[in-house]
């Protein structure tokens, strides 16, 4: 499981790296400013900024998804596997949020850790909903295989 981690971590640290690039790219092009102007102080200048940036965005993604193989865990419920990837994931966001956009105020790191919270809440929400409906559907199906089947015994 460490080694999926890591290996989903590793890729996606990668692909987050050159959209964050991408994105900074088509962002000065267009006449904007890549990085947050906090950001430029706390790094040291502009250059230092446009470097780091990219590479602790890619951290988020390492996080997502090397925090993914909770999901697999079958023993745990997916309410489990959920806030476990969230306990994972929110210090990280937190942490390159902060560090990037310059979330230095209690209540903006409240807002935040709420806003990453009820995404996840809306998630399994509607997760449990589906499931909730396939089970209804298995039941249903199992139970007219059951009446089918107890019928054509009776008729024999």
């Amino acid at each position: 499981m460490l080694k999926q981690a890591l290996q989903r971590g590793c890729l996606s640290y990668c692909i987050c790296v050159t959209v964050a690039d991408f994105a900074a790219l088509i962002v000065v092009l267009c006449g904007g400013q890549s990085t947050v102007p906090g950001f430029v102080t706390r790094a040291g200048g502009e250059i230092v900024a446009a470097f780091l940036q990219p590479l602790l965005i890619g951290w988020i993604g390492f996080a997502f998804a090397a925090g993914s193989v909770l999901f697999e865990i079958e023993r745990w419920s997916f309410l489990q596997q959920g806030l476990a990837h969230l306990a994972v994931t929110l210090p990280v966001f937190i942490a390159v949020e902060f560090l990037c956009f310059g979330l230095s105020n209690v209540p903006a790191l409240l807002s935040f850790a709420a806003s990453a919270a009820l995404s996840y809440a809306v998630t399994w929400f509607a997760q449990y909903l589906v499931w909730r409906g396939k089970v209804r559907r298995l039941d249903e199906e199992i139970r007219r295989r059951n009446a089918g089947g107890h019928e054509e015994a009776g008729d024999r």
